[in-house]
């Protein structure tokens, strides 16, 4: 993204994109991860795809979406419950 605030140093980042070529074809969990995180509705996907994937902190991300910092809490923490759903992880 042009433009886009840079990732928090230390961090690899890796496009969502390019994530099943890294992993290896037998892990089934990164594929099943990808397909959730795919799966999510478009508010909590871009949110968690910002922030956890393409290394963003909560701030980068709220800006980069022009939304509050809480929101952006409050959409990591509903994508989390959804990813876990969907993986049927759920505590």
């Amino acid at each position: 993204m042009p433009g886009s605030p840079a990732p928090q140093r230390g961090t690899q980042v890796y496009p969502l994109e390019d994530a099943e070529h890294i992993a290896s074809p037998e892990d089934s969990e990164i594929s099943e991860l990808l397909a959730a995180v795919r799966s999510l509705p478009d508010k909590l996907h871009e949110v968690v795809v910002l922030h956890y994937l393409e290394g963003f902190s909560v701030e980068e991300t709220a800006r980069c979406l022009r939304i509050s910092v809480s929101a952006v809490k409050m959409r990591l923490t509903r994508g989390r419950q959804a990813i876990k759903a969907l993986l049927g992880t759920e505590e």
